[in-house]
This record gives structure tokens, C-alpha cells and sequence, in this order.
């Protein structure tokens, strides 16, 4: 067998968006029939900082399958500031993006809320947007630079097709998983093929120049 042709064949665009929160409002209502509301002789909370969700949090499985949504959640800032018991109001319509939100929302910091001078706990309400729309997208590529090519396959190998892996990169350009997409008829083959791909070093995909995690294909010929 001669030494393989290691091609890079497609890359998923990778792409994330940070997310967007609803300003601060002395009444905040859901979008169910609660209606979550601060009493008038109470100070309501402010956020430390401009409350998004980075770049880094967009799901990985989301920006593959192209998902975007809004969320909106209700939760607890207790007197430290910090938000408890995240709840969601009203899926995205995907569980990634929803898990995406309330794990972005369990960061946030507020300056609590206020009652004659003392801190109090208060139900809030915001609103999280993950879109991919407008975005600079790069998608992750392999660092040939910095990979070693797949050229010792098993002995006997007998692949009768190129073996097809989807590859999971890290922001890091690390591969975090590999998947068979197709086999080239040889199990052993493809094994190797796998355990070769898995050690290469990726530049990985950008969203607006963030570091995001994402997928590509890779073919491997024999």
C-alpha cells in the first residue's frame, strides 16, 4: 500500500452569536401567565456587567444542525447577587440552546435588589438569543504544519473506499471526539484511520475571530 493521501474535504461553517438580554426593568413579565413583579418600595437589581453569553457557549451541536432560538428563563437573584434556581419560561424550541442559556445565566452577577437599604431576594426574568445570522464564519481546518500524516496502516489492510470521519475540534484545535460517517469496508482500517486523526492539530473555527468548537469532515484514501 503506498503512502496515503490524507485530503481535507469539508467543513461544516462553524458559527455562534453572543446572546442578548432584556434591559433591567422594575416589571419583568414572562411570557406565561405569571407575572413577575418587584414591589414599588423595593430597589430592583442591576447587572455588575453587560450580561451576554460569549461566543464559547454557543452548543457545538447547535451550530452544526444550524439551531438558533430565543429562551426565555425566570430565576432567583438571591442578596449576594448571584442568580439561583434557573428556570425556563419558554423553550427555543431546541434543548441545546436552552441548556446553552441556563448554564450562561447561572454566571451573571447583580447588584441585589434593595429594601429599605437591605438586600432581598427577587424573581427575575430575561431573555437569551442564539442566532448565526450575519456572522464572519471560518470554519475549522487541519494545521498541516503541526499534524503527522496517516502513513502506517495495519498490515493487511485492505480499505475498499476512503474512510469518512466526522471530527469534533476543540477551541483549543484539539479533536474532542471522532465519528465514522462512512467505512471503507475494513474495520481495521478504519480504526487506525481514527486513532491517526484523533492525535492532529486543527486551527479551529471562528465566529466573528472567537474561538469556537465545531465539526468537519475529514477523508482519509488508501
Amino acid at each position: 500500500m503506498t503512502r496515503l493521501e490524507v485530503i481535507l474535504a469539508a467543513a461544516l461553517a462553524a458559527a455562534a452569536a453572543q446572546a442578548q438580554v432584556t434591559a433591567p426593568a422594575a416589571v419583568r413579565t414572562g411570557p406565561s401567565v405569571t407575572d413577575f413583579s418587584i414591589p414599588a418600595d423595593t430597589v430592583p437589581p442591576k447587572p455588575t456587567a453587560p450580561h451576554i453569553c460569549p461566543v464559547s457557549q454557543y452548543p457545538g451541536t447547535a451550530v452544526r444542525t444550524g439551531q438558533q432560538g430565543m429562551t426565555d428563563l425566570v430565576f432567583t437573584i438571591g442578596v449576594d447577587g448571584r442568580v439561583h434556581d434557573v428556570t425556563v419560561l419558554a423553550s427555543s424550541g431546541h434543548d441545546a440552546l436552552d441548556q446553552a442559556a441556563v448554564s450562561c445565566t447561572n454566571d451573571w452577577i447583580y447588584t441585589p435588589a434593595q429594601r429599605g437599604g437591605i438586600a432581598v431576594p427577587v424573581t427575575w426574568t430575561a431573555t437569551t438569543y442564539f442566532g448565526l445570522n450575519g456572522r464572519r464564519m471560518l470554519a475549522a481546518h487541519i494545521d498541516a504544519a503541526a499534524s503527522q500524516p496517516c502513513r502506517q496502516p495495519p498490515a493487511g489492510a485492505k480499505p475498499q473506499v476512503a474512510t469518512v470521519l466526522a471530527v469534533d475540534v476543540g477551541t483549543d484545535g484539539k479533536a474532542i471526539a471522532t465519528r465514522l460517517a462512512r467505512s471503507s469496508a475494513d474495520g481495521a482500517f478504519d480504526s487506525y484511520v481514527g486513532t491517526c486523526v484523533a492525535h492532529w492539530t486543527f486551527v479551529p473555527a471562528t465566529i466573528d475571530g472567537a474561538a469556537i468548537e465545531s465539526w468537519h469532515a475529514e477523508i482519509v484514501n488508501p
